[in-house]
């Protein structure tokens, strides 16, 4: 085992070695126990941060490496899309890679190579190879749930501080779970940490979720319900109570972020020097990314110095900014950035937030905002993989998030120990960063990683991705690439090559559409451990491998069948497709060569006096107070303004407002029109939330293991004991939930620990297990994803309006159909199952 837990080798016959759990992105510390080649047995490695902890989706990790339901060979259609039976045929490894190789290479010469895209599901952990691949053919689409998962988040926060965010959990004084279930969604990784902080050092803790179900609520000194889709009303009027009571950190906002920086009121922009009358430097800001690689670039933006009573540069030595007032500077009048965060704040008192946000208590506004505050620490997790009720659920993601990034930013919560921390590359803080590839990654804002681009290499320019949205360049609007693969605009998508996702019945909004897109195309290639939806309509079907036992870094045994890891389809295929862009022979060689370039990072960060920690190069937290001895100003932040941006100059360069602001989701119920109303009222007259996570699940996966299905057998949604039997329904009822997209059912659960006049449910219900006599629901049973418009969406990012939809619910006769022919029937051959056999090489 290394320093790393991690299994050093590939062929343990006998004994425990290192492993990390593929279940979930956390990749929990795992000691797996080996007989005669064939693991028996899964543990959690106490010496890591799990500390001996794993959830269940770890726990039953033997199971789904034998489960009976894995795919086990590459497989061909034989019969057209619309048949219930593909007609699978057993075909090898060569044939496949061969005829993928030659489809993709016909499509692209007769349409163009953005008629060909490529798409994963949670990555787990090969994305930067898929998008090498869409780079190297030349498509500018990756098709895959970053706009609803952690995309929004990370570009959010990248363009506010310059690099992500985790919580410190371990030092914290207060935290706050805002839409974010920790204890469940990653409950062996951080839950041990969460629960010690409580306990042992007795921090404070605010949760607000429409659920309180949610297993930390009880714990919590508040908890606000919150209406789906109105956090960021609640956000300005914690924001309200802290300016107005001045709660805030004076010294961070006026030194460490642009709260102070003169804006014009004329137009909207921030005031330079060059519009004083003085001879200050006449260089506006440069677009991204070269706006923050040079930081002698900076233009010099101006506040208004209270002991002069004049505007000043805002690095100038011994100003003293004004944080709040109206300004005019040679003749054009001017307002500070916090000034106009504050009249957006104003709009929300803590009683109208609770009016809008059914939180039904101002004084507990009052006392999580003031709480918030006062303690020496607080962390939000902004910026972290999933602020799940946030990040990608609602038609105003982009400025919700902005918002809670302005909470932290308001408190100096960035970079404090207990707070919210993150440190850009090490070599940003040099001056040897430059963005490499465009805007090609999930996180197209600020300096978070350099190596990285080093595997999206690719011989083609940058294109704009279809229908791209502007916070998320590089990712394409999703639904828009499933219109376009059956009505060929605005240009056609013609083959997808999707590894381990599902975006039929595991992701997307608009299920339908989806559908019909999929079944549309020319050629669909689906890589995966089980046969799913989407794979039910693909071309090739391909069987992969199950990370750490037969995959990663140090794969612990050989894998089974003819298996296969996601790099060792990507690398073979991407040898037959620009063999120059795919130097490694194998997946091992892959392997080495990124240790050896995060051994040389790690090597010139040392050099540099950077310290290493947990294996990566770690800069100091207040790296950004350093001064930057070629320009005798402060290194600051990987963003324009080398401040965290209260006023966000990359949104104002796109035309979205700088400042955070509330509008309500797009489906709410305080503006239903006249199509929404019926004879007898109101035709949706609850909100729906869904995708809450649990413990058990991930996502659409898991659903196949008895032991997991076990402990949550049925598709299931929970609503207030009123809200169920003002709907005729109770408890154990079937029950339809119905949009205006479309409608599924599930389980009624009647449980007082939901909001009335909420409906919340979970996602990714697609799978069966037999050994339970449990079905599976297909595409369309109980796919929470049908329920979701494709037409609306945040105007920033892309987000659909997955967590805050209006709908109703009623009984149902009987209980979803079964889906099960397509992988228990007589479409898969005999010859699948069978004796285990050794890859060849």
């Amino acid at each position: 085992m290394d320093k790393q837990g991690n299994s050093k080798g590939g062929t343990e016959k006998d004994g425990v070695v290192g492993g990390r759990c593929y279940g979930c992105h956390t990749q929990c510390a795992m000691r797996v126990h080996l007989e005669n080649g064939r693991v028996v047995h899964v543990e959690g490695e106490t010496s890591f941060r799990n500390k001996g902890a794993l959830c269940p989706k770890g726990l039953a990790s033997v199971y789904k490496l034998y489960a009976p339901d894995r795919l086990n060979y590459p497989m061909k259609r034989t019969r057209a899309k619309g048949d219930p039976d593909p007609g699978w045929v057993r075909i090898s490894w060569e044939e496949a890679l061969d005829t993928i190789a030659e489809r993709l290479k016909e499509i692209r010469k007769k349409y163009g190579a953005r008629s060909i895209a490529f798409g994963q599901g949670t990555g787990r952990f090969s994305n930067e190879l898929c998008s090498r691949m869409k780079n190297c053919i030349g498509s500018p689409n990756v098709i895959h749930p970053g706009h609803m998962c952690r995309g929004p988040m990370a570009s959010s926060t990248c363009l506010t501080v310059g690099h992500h965010l985790r919580a410190d959990f371990d030092n914290s004084e207060c935290m706050v779970f805002w839409g974010r279930n920790e204890a469940w969604a990653h409950p062996a990784f951080n839950t041990p940490h969460i629960i010690e902080n409580l306990m042992d050092r007795g921090a404070g803790l605010i949760v607000v979720d429409p659920r309180f179900e949610h297993p930390l609520a009880h714990k919590a000194d508040v908890y606000l319900p919150v209406r789906p889709g109105t956090d960021g009303a609640l956000m300005l009027s914690w924001i309200n109570v802290i300016l107005e009571e001045s709660l805030f950190d004076e010294d961070f906002l006026k030194n460490h972020t642009n709260a102070a920086f003169l804006v014009r009121t004329d137009t909207g922009g921030l005031l330079l020097e060059s519009d004083s009358g003085q001879n200050g430097r006449k260089n506006g800001f440069l677009p991204f990314p070269e706006c923050i690689e040079d930081r002698s670039n900076r233009p010099e933006c101006l506040v208004w110095d209270a002991k002069s009573n004049s505007a000043k540069p805002a690095d100038e030595a011994g100003v003293d900014p004004e944080l709040f007032g109206t300004f005019t500077v040679n003749g054009i009048k001017c307002r500070t950035a916090l000034d106009l965060l504050r009249e957006e704040a104003l709009k929300y008192t803590p009683e109208k937030a609770a009016e809008i946000c059914w939180t039904g208590s101002a004084e507990k506004i009052y006392k999580a905002a003031r709480m918030f505050a006062k303690s020496r620490s607080a962390c939000l997790d902004a910026g972290s993989f999933g602020i799940q009720g946030l990040e990608g659920g609602h038609t105003n993601t982009f400025q919700t998030l902005r918002a809670m990034l302005c909470l932290d930013a308001v408190t100096g919560n960035i970079n404090r120990l207990g707070g919210d921390l993150g440190s850009p590359n090490w070599k940003w803080i040099t001056g040897e960063w430059s963005r490499k590839g465009g805007f090609r990654t999930m996180t197209p804002w600020g300096a978070p990683d350099d190596e990285t681009a080093v595997i999206l290499e690719g011989p083609h320019p940058h294109e704009p991705a279809m229908n791209e949205y502007p916070m998320q360049p590089g990712l394409p609007s999703m639904i828009d690439c499933f219109k376009a693969m059956k009505t060929g605009e605005p240009y056609p998508i013609k083959a997808y090559v999707m590894v381990q996702g599902n975006p039929l019945g595991g992701w997307c909004e608009d299920q339908a559409t989806v559908r019909e897109g999929l079944t549309a195309l020319d050629f669909l290639v689906d890589m995966d451990l089980h046969l799913t939806p989407t794979g039910h309509l693909a071309d090739i079907i391909l069987p992969a491998g199950l990370g750490p036992f037969e995959r990663g870094e140090h794969p612990i045994i050989k894998p089974l069948y003819d298996r296969r890891s996601d790099e060792y389809f990507y690398i073979e295929l991407g040898k037959r497709l620009a063999p120059d862009w795919w130097p490694w022979k194998n997946e091992a060689d892959y392997w080495e060569s990124r240790r050896r370039m995060d051994e040389e990072n790690r090597s010139q960060a040392t050099n540099a006096g950077f310290e290493i920690q947990r294996g990566m190069p770690a800069p100091d937290l207040d790296y950004f107070k350093q001064t930057d001895q070629k320009i005798g100003k402060p290194v600051g932040f990987p963003t324009p303004t080398g401040r965290v941006e209260i006023f966000s100059q990359i949104a104002r360069q796109h035309n979205i407002d700088p400042i955070p602001n509330y509008v309500e989701p797009a489906q709410s119920p305080l503006k239903h029109d006249k199509a929404d109303r019926g004879e007898t009222g109101i035709k949706y007259p609850l909100v729906l939330t869904t995708g809450a996570r649990l413990p058990v699940y991930y996502h659409s996966e898991h659903r196949s293991s008895p032991y997991q299905r076990a402990l949550f057998p049925h598709p299931q949604m929970e609503v207030h004991p009123q809200t169920a039997e003002s709907s005729g329904l109770k408890s154990g009822d079937w029950a339809w939930i119905e949009t205006k997209t479309g409608r599924i059912r599930m389980k009624v659960k009647a449980s007082p620990g939901v909001m009335p006049g909420v409906v919340s449910m979970k996602h990714g219900w697609w799978q069966g297990c037999p050994q339970l006599g449990l079905p599976g629901y297909g595409w369309d049973g109980s796919n929470a994803n049908l329920l979701c418009a494709g037409d609306e969406h945040d105007p920033a990012l892309g987000v659909p309006a997955v967590r805050s939809q209006c709908c109703r619910i009623y009984p149902a006769e009987k209980e979803p159909y079964s889906w099960e022919a397509p992988y228990y029937g007589s479409g898969i051959p005999e010859s699948c199952g069978g004796e285990e056999t050794e890859v060849k090489s």
